[in-house]
């Protein structure tokens, strides 16, 4: 995920009122992102096809499903977009109860479009830094998953900082199976460098080996 996507990222809008979905959507248009508008929560899981950067917009107060509640549903779902709740009943109880929820700002109509749309920047930022760090996550989760045993205790040895000598006698292996293990890891995680090869080790380890499958 590039600075450009960020840029381009999307905002989606859920807000029951068209006059407030259409000023939010030319507010998103005005600065290079795009919109999706949605008359209703429900309007938004049906519709949602995620994969791109974005946050999402929403109304406090809306019929069937208020933004609460609809927080809750997301996070349910595995939707993880930054949340900025918009509401004219504004109160710092209502507030704290949607940071709670997961709800990253909480803006009071009438708002100012500048306040709005950095909020909006801000959390697309977020939302694409949390791309990346979850395909990276994914790929080294994928690949370490295909490591035999003795190319998993290299990789271990190799991330804390032991050389070829000291690996193949902790091992007792030859130094010969020890670069062919070492060739066979960078392999199988599709790096070429020691320092690729650590930072994907290091998103493995922080979002923790429990997640670990074949293929």
């Amino acid at each position: 995920m590039t600075a450009s996507s960020e840029r381009t990222g999307t905002v989606h809008i859920v807000d029951d009122e068209a006059a407030v979905r259409d000023h939010v959507a030319r507010l998103a248009l005005s600065v290079g992102l795009k919109a999706e508008t949605y008359i209703s929560a429900a309007d938004f899981f049906k519709r949602y096809d995620g994969g791109r950067p974005g946050c999402v917009v929403m109304d406090l107060k809306m019929p069937e499903m208020n933004g609460l509640e609809a927080i809750r549903e997301a996070a349910s779902r595995g939707i993880l977009l930054p949340v900025i709740m918009i509401t004219g009943y504004g109160d710092v109880a209502t507030a704290v109860e949607g940071m709670q929820a997961g709800a990253v700002d909480f803006i009071e109509k009438p708002f100012r479009a500048r306040v709005l749309l950095d909020q909006v920047q801000r959390s697309i930022a977020m939302d694409a830094h949390n791309l990346r760090t979850q395909s990276a996550s994914d790929r080294a989760h994928q690949g370490i998953g295909l490591l035999g045993q003795e190319e998993r205790a290299v990789l271990e040895l190799v991330a804390d900082s032991k050389t070829d000598r000291e690996i193949a006698q902790s091992l007792s292996i030859g130094a010969r199976a020890v670069a062919g293990h070492r060739a066979n890891v960078m392999r199988k995680l599709g790096v070429e460098t020691l320092a690729d090869l650590l930072s994907l080790y290091l998103h493995y380890l922080r979002s923790g080996p429990q997640k670990d499958r074949k293929g």
